[in-house]
């Protein structure tokens, strides 16, 4: 199937198809690279992996330089010099290498690849990075229906027990404090640990709430007149989702993605706002204020 049918199909691409709204993600597929460099190696908690923590300095340097290029009319090089960067650094994390770093792994493959300064390949890459936007959010619902732990709140009790403070903070209003008693009691990992299923309705709800609009924002940003609610939806929902484990990081980035299902080049009209927060997300990592930002261990 040609790509503008594949593009009709999955919706009407006006107001966010423009070769510069393109290009200004490809900046900041660029930028989030960047700053995934450095904060694996100013994050202690990746300190063991083979590579060592002088590659992610040098990957750092590179992809930052690999931003500033493709700010100029060099963005397709930059992806082609950053590409080989990434796998390395995702290859060395490996097996410990997260989900949110492969989906960013391939946005960087189709710049590389693509160039959307050409008509044909900007909507092919268009097509591309909104089917990804698509199969990733529905697949994140299907894949905690599958395990079945959100159903009764199995996952966020036992988070909330076992997972740190900031999930105590953020769901700590939905559960009783004799609930909480009861679930701190339990060992952390133990098969005679349980039952983790929540007491409180509102848990319940918030929990089933999470995959079931997984599910209905991703399928409903695949028709043009749901598009922009499920999209504006899904960037609400991601960053609600990153309120307990504060993986802002990939909320930032996944927004930016989810932008281009909404007509009026966002990524392109914030581009200089979405640069600044990369920056400030690495004055963190420096140790400027803004812990809330930060999830310890090795992602932001």
């Amino acid at each position: 199937m040609a790509p503008g049918r594949l593009l009709d199909w999955i919706g009407d691409a006006s107001g966010s198809s423009s070769a510069r709204h393109l290009e200004a993600f490809r900046s900041l597929v660029l930028a989030h690279w960047a700053l995934q460099a450095w904060s694996w190696r100013l994050e202690p908690a990746v300190a063991g992996v083979p590579i060592g923590a002088h590659t992610f300095a040098v990957s750092g340097v590179v992809l930052t330089a690999c931003c500033v290029l493709s700010l100029g009319s060099r963005g397709r090089l930059a992806c082609i010099i950053a590409l080989p960067v990434a796998l390395l650094c995702a290859g060395g994390l490996f097996p410990f290498t997260a989900n949110h770093t492969f989906l960013a792994l391939v946005c960087l493959a189709a710049f590389a690849l693509l160039d959307p300064k050409l008509p044909e390949e900007g909507a092919l890459a268009l097509c591309a990075l909104r089917w990804l936007a698509v199969i990733v959010f529905c697949w994140a619902g299907v894949h905690k229906a599958w395990y079945g732990l959100y159903f009764g709140g199995e996952f966020l009790t036992w988070m909330i027990a076992h997972g740190g403070e900031r999930w105590g903070e953020v769901f700590g209003l939905a559960v009783s404090d004799v609930e909480l008693a009861r679930l701190e009691a339990y060992p952390r990992y133990s098969t005679e640990a349980g039952p983790y299923r929540a007491a409180s309705p509102l848990l319940v709800v918030l929990s089933n709430g999470v995959w079931l609009g997984e599910i209905a924002l991703g399928l409903g940003m695949l028709w043009r007149r749901t598009r922009t609610f499920a999209a504006l939806g899904a960037i609400g929902l991601t960053f609600g989702i990153q309120l307990a484990p504060r993986e802002f990081m990939f909320a930032l980035f996944y927004s930016q993605l989810l932008l281009l299902f909404v007509p009026g080049e966002w990524n392109r009209r914030l581009l200089v706002v979405f640069l600044v927060v990369y920056a400030y997300l690495l004055a963190v990592l420096l140790g400027a204020p803004g812990e809330f930002f930060l999830r310890r261990g090795g992602t932001l």
